[in-house]
């Protein structure tokens, strides 16, 4: 377990629909942040401010407020990544924006399979393909991840796409209705607008992430 149990350490709210920033409001991954066990214990440097954005579960309120740290929870069901505010308070990621999932793609694949790993000591590494595949990976420009059964999406309380175990296991290359329609959401107003760069875009795919208009 990488947290601990300090009256410190308790996580008081979850935010859903979120994102970081830089301080140009730019999309920017939390795993930019120093790694932390405790509030006690804080580490690292960072030469700019990052901000945390999204929904207060609780309050159905918005949230933007700078971030110092972030730290994983691998011992409940699915693991609980949190970011440490700069009043010392740790907030469960909840539930990414969608246009925000391919900037942490990359580390939430590690998270996964840390949580593998801690839950399943004994697992071969053969035994890791078919977790990871809970999720589908769209192979179009956005590169998002998809749960692709209503079991899949249980515990983040996901709307999937519905599948069943047999067409998961059928399908050879995925691709999401928005690049199907060549449409995509805006990350600046989340208006959906066309992305087709044949045809006078809207919205750009840059690095695998939907820009504003």
């Amino acid at each position: 377990m990488f947290s601990s149990d300090e009256e410190d350490d308790v996580i008081l709210e979850k935010v859903s629909n979120y994102y970081f920033v830089d301080e140009t409001d730019q999309p920017i991954s939390f795993a930019v942040l120093p790694f932390q066990t405790s509030t006690s214990e804080l580490r690292g440097h960072l030469d700019k401010r990052i901000f945390m954005c999204g929904d207060v579960v609780s309050t159905n309120s918005k949230m933007y407020e700078p971030v110092a740290a972030w730290k994983l929870e691998l011992s409940d069901l699915k693991p609980t990544v949190c970011a440490l505010t700069s009043k010392r308070k740790w907030i469960e990621m909840f539930k990414p924006c969608p246009v925000y999932e391919e900037t942490i793609r990359g580390i939430m694949v590690t998270v996964h399979c840390l949580h593998f790993a801690y839950a399943n000591p004994g697992a071969a590494g053969k035994d890791l393909w078919p977790y990871l595949r809970k999720k589908l990976i769209c192979e179009g420009p956005c590169l998002r991840s998809f749960h692709p059964t209503v079991e899949a999406g249980s515990d983040s309380y996901c709307i999937t796409l519905g599948l069943s175990n047999d067409q998961v296991k059928d399908t050879q290359n995925f691709f999401c209705s928005n690049c199907q329609h060549k449409k995509h959401q805006c990350f600046a107003c989340g208006l959906l607008g066309p992305s087709d760069k044949s045809a006078n875009p809207e919205v750009l795919i840059l690095f695998s992430n939907p820009l504003s208009r």
